[in-house]
């Protein structure tokens, strides 16, 4: 449902995103009696929303997340603790598979980011900021790492995002960034499942 037609010559890059987040490279269907086709590559880069949501909580209890983006466009990245987030060990993994989920980014380890953000001055606005641009980076940079000839090197802009996280306008916009960054290449715009005839809300079942 995902890869894009064999008429493509681009691969598809998809991106869903929970509490964690995952990453489908997806190549063209072959086309007819082509032999030598690339298979799809998937993986589970790292942290989705699960930070996110709980800096927004410690913030405003009454809040269940950043609606739209907005407390995280009013904060500053602090690049000295996103740094230091990317030192996380799922993050330097040089070699596939990569799989994560809530265990391995516990709330425990949420309070210890966030105790070493206090202890550098960094308020909740600012590091709420930093956890937004890390979820948007770690995926860019595995992006580059993993897509291997089809993906990094300015060969796709054909971007799917999946997920709440569509309506956050600030972090949509700081992974189209990272990935015309770290992938060399303008993209127009990140599609979602409607552009390519899905239903969003149909996506979780039908999988």
């Amino acid at each position: 449902m995902l890869r894009p037609s064999a008429e493509s010559h681009k691969w598809r890059i998809c991106i869903n995103i929970g509490g964690t987040s995952s990453i489908t490279l997806c190549p063209p269907w072959p086309k007819k009696n082509e032999t030598n086709t690339a298979l799809p590559i998937g993986l589970d880069p790292g942290l989705g929303v699960f930070f996110m949501d709980l800096t927004v909580r410690a913030l405003n209890s009454s809040l269940e997340y950043d609606d739209g983006g907005k407390l995280a466009r009013s904060g500053t990245l602090n690049e000295d603790l996103l740094a230091k987030f990317l030192q996380n060990k799922y993050y330097q993994k040089q070699e596939l598979p990569i799989g994560v989920g809530p265990n391995d980014f516990p709330e425990t380890l949420w309070a210890e980011w966030r105790a070493l953000a206090h202890k550098q001055g960094v308020c909740d606005i600012d590091l709420l900021t930093t956890l937004t641009e890390l979820t948007a980076k770690q995926i860019a940079l595995a992006c580059r790492r993993f897509g291997g000839n089809g993906v990094a090197g300015g060969k796709t802009d054909d971007v799917l995002l999946r997920g709440g996280i569509i309506a956050n306008t600030y972090f949509v916009e700081r992974l189209k960034a990272n990935l015309e960054e770290q992938l060399e290449v303008k993209i127009e715009r990140i599609k979602t499942l409607d552009d390519i005839g899905l239903e969003e809300e149909s996506w979780e079942n039908a999988m």
